[in-house]
């Protein structure tokens, strides 16, 4: 006898999969653990996005933003879809490239990212292009 799990969302049908019974009726979440697992394992950045370095950022720089774009190239080590997301992050703003690397945006970051090393990996990503 199978299990089935429904889940709802607003009112909307969600999702449902079955699985086969434990002995003790809990759920098997081995592969969930697995997949979250990998998911840790691959290489990022971790910023919160909290906005902070961008409020001190004498350029205005979106770094959250370009944080969030450098980790999906981590993740999917490919720039595909990429260098356009990149110019319309930037279209209005600076550019990575554009980063004084002061350093005042690390001082406001709770994680401790290494922002300007961060910033001129991205930069290099993705304007010194050949």
């Amino acid at each position: 006898m199978s299990k089935t799990i429904q889940g709802e969302k607003k009112g909307k049908p969600g999702f449902e999969f079955t699985q086969p019974p434990r002995k003790d009726g809990a759920l098997d979440t081995g592969a969930l653990d697995k997949a979250v697992g990998t998911i840790n394992a691959e290489p990022r950045i971790d910023c919160i996005n909290c906005g902070r370095c961008t409020d001190d950022c004498p350029l205005d720089l979106r770094i959250p933003d370009l944080i969030g774009l450098y980790n999906d190239y981590l993740l999917q080590k490919t720039l595909t879809n990429l260098d356009d997301r990149y110019m319309q992050l930037t279209g209005d703003t600076g550019k990575a490239g554009d980063c004084a690397g002061c350093r005042v945006c690390e001082g406001s970051c709770r994680n401790n990212i290494k922002i300007a090393e961060t910033i001129e990996k991205i930069a290099t990503l993705f304007e010194e292009k050949v």
